[in-house]
């Protein structure tokens, strides 16, 4: 058996709610600067917590408080189980699970108690996260099957195609490739149905994660889907995706005995690890 490299990527909260994009320190200024002029509202206050949420977590967590505040003095209930998930990442960022889990409950009972299915499927999704996160893969497969559930039911393709993707990475950890398998090619068949094309490369690398560092590997397999994986992930400029799908190459390599081309692609991934300053994975390659 291949020794699978340590590689256990941080899974991004909340990205099955919204689209993920880069705010710049303008924006910040900005939404602070309506805040300041016309006070909160819905739109600005979740905003305000997204711009935060990834590098100041506790402001995050102080300005969704404050909208909360708001909610309750206006009588506002459309976007507070929103920030009760939002809150609830911050937390999660925080390494504070319990936390995390307290508010993301709340989100859930709201989106319930509004018939936001969209919300209900986020909720359930980030609830799976931690208790992955926490060791306890059965109960994470059962939220993640819940909120797979209503994605489908809302037609929200791409949560369901990210569900998919977090149920096969928890059963390739259980160590269940068949099953593991199973739920990336579901993954990967959402993801192209939407023409998602980091999803896709996302799938292409995860399945040559399972065929080559299982049991009984499966290195032609983990070959093939490396290569599908690889053009994609340097059309989108995915440094840190491109950096595993070379390490795992090399293991390809190294497993065929073809020791030239295993070095030069572990110079590869050293020459991107240290490019993108990432220290932790240019040592461990």
């Amino acid at each position: 058996m291949i020794r699978q490299p340590h590689f256990k990527q941080f899974m991004l909260l909340f990205f099955l709610l919204v689209s993920s994009y880069a705010w710049s320190q303008s924006k910040k200024d900005s939404l602070l600067t309506v805040i300041e002029s016309n006070g909160f509202n819905d739109s600005t206050c979740n905003d305000l917590i997204w711009v935060y949420i990834f590098n100041q977590p506790d402001s995050a967590i102080y300005f969704g408080k404050r909208g909360l505040e708001w909610a309750e003095a206006t009588g506002s209930q459309k976007f507070i189980g929103t920030i009760y998930n939002r809150i609830g990442v911050a937390y999660d960022i925080k390494s504070m699970p319990d936390s995390a889990l307290f508010w993301y409950n709340l989100a859930l009972k709201q989106a319930r108690n509004q018939k936001n299915k969209k919300t209900e499927g986020g909720a359930l999704n980030n609830i799976g996260l931690i208790y992955w996160n926490l060791g306890k893969a059965e109960k994470a497969i059962d939220y993640y099957i819940r909120s797979a559930e209503i994605f489908e039911e809302i037609g929200n393709q791409m949560g369901l195609g990210n569900t998919y993707n977090n149920i096969a990475l928890i059963l390739h950890e259980d160590k269940q490739s068949e099953k593991s398998l199973r739920y990336h090619r579901q993954a990967l068949q959402v993801r192209k149905e939407i023409d998602h094309q980091y999803g896709i490369a996302a799938s292409y690398a995860n399945l040559a994660q399972v065929f080559l560092y299982s049991k009984n590997p499966d290195v032609d397999s983990a070959e093939h889907y490396l290569n599908l994986a690889i053009p994609i992930k340097q059309e989108l400029n995915d440094q840190y995706g491109l950096a595993r799908a070379f390490h795992s190459l090399s293991d390809v390599y190294l497993a065929r005995g073809e020791f030239d081309a295993a070095l030069e692609s572990f110079y590869r991934t050293l020459r991107i690890q240290k490019a993108i300053g990432n220290s932790e994975g240019y040592a461990s390659t």
